[in-house]
């Protein structure tokens, strides 16, 4: 018995587990008056939470935690000016709602950086100015998502370098020195939804900078706003013995690649092949890059479209040269760029005389109608008249500079009594 006892203790005392404690939310500056000593007294899995206010710290997170500020507006992690602010040297950390600023001015410096090899890392909703590089993932730094980020007034908003699998989606990265994004070494990674806009005006930049190594490598860089940068796009040309740089500009048809603000084509086919008569949202030729890079399908207005927004993509008239008296037909092709069926109002007008109106045009969402108009130049008197047409905007409408669209020029004529061919007609 004595011995079955001994047996059956040392069973139970074998089979003790350790009591894995509950992740708990250390909150600043309540429990520690600052962000690394919360850090530093936090466990695995914890959430350190920070209260608004500006601290003029380095952080070193090497813990996997959730590092959240109370709002980004007012939560405030502040460099003074040197070295960087936040390196993550954990996986799966999550850093949410700061305003990250005034890292160092050289070298690595950076607003956040994801150091070497750290996977899952969650960069989102944060603000970062002010640094050298705003936001910094590299060496093997794998799966990191950067989202819904403010990166400005920096040397470059987001870096990946030697970085794989990362998604860069609904950021703004604006007014960055060098550029928007920056992709060196970047593989398999997406770059999508952000707003990039006037970078690269201090040292002759780019809104999205893309290098390779000697790898095979593809990146996918689409449903991007691409406004009034230096230079839009920059792929450097590598050695032909580097291999293949594949960077996807479009996610084909119907969805599309990007906007760029200095597109000049037309909308007014649509299609695969951009053959058939009618808009689509989606521009008639590719925005060429260079030679191996062009976005077969560019977008005609910034992405995301509104859920209620309208355009008239082209007024066109029958006859350029019409008698006093006569009729010419005036086409106006209208596509609804919103999700919902909407109701359109259009007038049309000769210089600033209103010559007709059709109203009550059904339209349904991502859908083109062409409206025509038939304009009898009885009463007018003879001479040159700019045909264009309004459409009224419809309810919730906010981008209305396409709602106005020119034609050009029709000229009313009449004959010369008793004359005959060209040289009749008095102008």
């Amino acid at each position: 018995m004595l011995f079955l006892l001994l047996v059956s203790t040392l069973t139970l005392a074998l089979n003790i587990q350790p009591v894995k404690s509950e992740p708990r939310t250390i909150t600043v500056p309540d429990d520690y008056p600052t962000i690394q000593e919360a850090i530093n007294n936090a466990n695995e899995g914890d959430t350190v939470f920070v209260r608004n206010g500006t601290y003029y710290e380095h952080l070193n997170v090497n813990k996997t935690i959730e590092l959240l500020g109370e709002n980004r507006n007012a939560t405030i992690i502040d460099g003074s000016s040197t070295g960087t602010v936040v390196l993550l040297r954990r996986d799966n950390i999550t850093i949410q709602n700061f305003t990250i600023r005034n890292s160092g001015s050289a070298g690595v410096d950076s607003g956040i950086w994801v150091y070497h090899s750290v996977n899952n890392s969650k960069i989102v909703g944060n603000l970062v100015t002010n640094c050298c590089w705003a936001i910094r993932a590299e060496n093997g730094a794998f799966n990191s998502t950067i989202c819904d980020n403010i990166a400005e007034r920096s040397y470059c908003g987001i870096l990946l370098l030697v970085a794989s699998n990362c998604r860069i989606s609904s950021n703004i990265l604006s007014r960055n020195n060098f550029c928007g994004v920056c992709l060196i070494d970047a593989a398999e990674s997406n770059v999508s939804d952000n707003y990039i806009s006037e970078n690269g005006y201090l040292l002759s930049g780019y809104g999205i900078y893309v290098e390779r190594g000697p790898i095979n490598i593809t990146n996918f860089v689409d449903r991007n706003s691409f406004i009034d940068n230096r230079q839009q796009a920059y792929c450097k040309p590598a050695p032909p013995e580097w291999g293949v740089l594949k960077v996807i500009w479009d996610n084909g048809y119907p969805s599309g690649g990007n906007y760029w603000s200095d597109y000049a084509a037309l909308d007014l086919y649509s299609s695969p092949y951009q053959n058939v008569t009618g808009s689509d949202g989606i521009g008639d030729t590719p925005y060429i890059i260079d030679s191996s890079n062009r976005d077969n399908y560019p977008l005609m207005k910034p992405y995301p479209w509104a859920r209620h927004d309208v355009g008239i993509t082209s007024v066109t008239a029958s006859k350029t040269i019409v008698g006093l008296g006569y009729n010419t037909s005036i086409n106006i092709m209208i596509f609804n760029y919103g999700n919902h069926t909407e109701n359109i109002n259009i007038t049309i007008y000769a210089n600033t005389t209103i010559i007709g109106e059709i109203n009550n045009i059904e339209l349904t969402g991502r859908n083109f109608t062409i409206a025509t108009f038939t304009w009898n130049t009885a009463g007018f008197a003879k001479g040159k008249y700019t045909i264009w047409a309004y459409a009224t905007p419809v309810p919730d409408e906010t981008d209305t500079a396409d709602n106005t669209c020119i034609d050009g020029i029709v000229t009313i004529w009449t004959r010369r009594g008793g004359g005959s061919g060209r040289n009749a007609l008095l102008l």
